[in-house]
């Protein structure tokens, strides 16, 4: 039986944070952005770039519904995140939140894209990958607004027993879309 596993993730610029009263005052008109890519570059299960600036933190929420089990790890790009879960009262979806710092993240070293893996860890063994195609700016670099104003993600993945790991359960992702606001 295939499983299917539905979510929806929502990103928020929170700033740099080096000025604490500036970032808070003014992170509610931060606008992400997202371009949708030429042939140039390889279709994979999603034809667009995140742009996110290299200097800022983010707000990541995530909505996943037919989730397998609980949640026992969030992970991006292995660095471990400190996350809130809440479920519904049917427990047949979750809403996960945590924060991300991009001055931790590995950056390709020509500022090219780099693949943002948001890692999701199951109790039941299953896990799932939501690799985003992400390209890092500084702040200043006008690239940085250049595209469609991104409102969220929604993503799709079906369950897969291909790992060779004893009780090791994935979810493969059949779907990537952006949305735009």
């Amino acid at each position: 039986m295939v499983k299917k596993l539905t979510c929806s993730i929502f990103i928020a610029d929170l700033g740099d944070r080096s000025n604490s009263s500036s970032a808070s005052s003014s992170h509610s008109s931060r606008t992400i952005y997202f371009k949708n890519d030429g042939t140039r570059f390889e279709p994979n299960i999603c034809a667009s770039t995140l742009k996110l600036s290299n200097e800022n933190r983010y707000r990541f929420r995530i909505v996943l519904k037919s989730t397998p089990s609980s949640i026992s790890a969030i992970r991006i790009n292995d660095i471990p995140m400190q996350y809130q879960c809440r479920y519904d009262d049917d427990d047949e979806c979750v809403e996960l939140s945590f924060e991300m710092d991009a001055r931790q993240i590995s950056i390709a070293a020509n500022h090219g894209r780099t693949r943002l893996i948001i890692q999701i860890d199951f109790m039941d063994f299953h896990h799932l990958d939501l690799g985003i195609q992400t390209k890092f700016y500084d702040r200043c670099d006008s690239h940085l607004t250049w595209g469609q104003p991104f409102r969220s993600l929604i993503a799709e993945a079906e369950s897969s027993s291909s790992s060779l790991k004893f009780n090791d359960k994935n979810f493969v992702l059949t779907k990537m879309n952006f949305l735009s606001m």
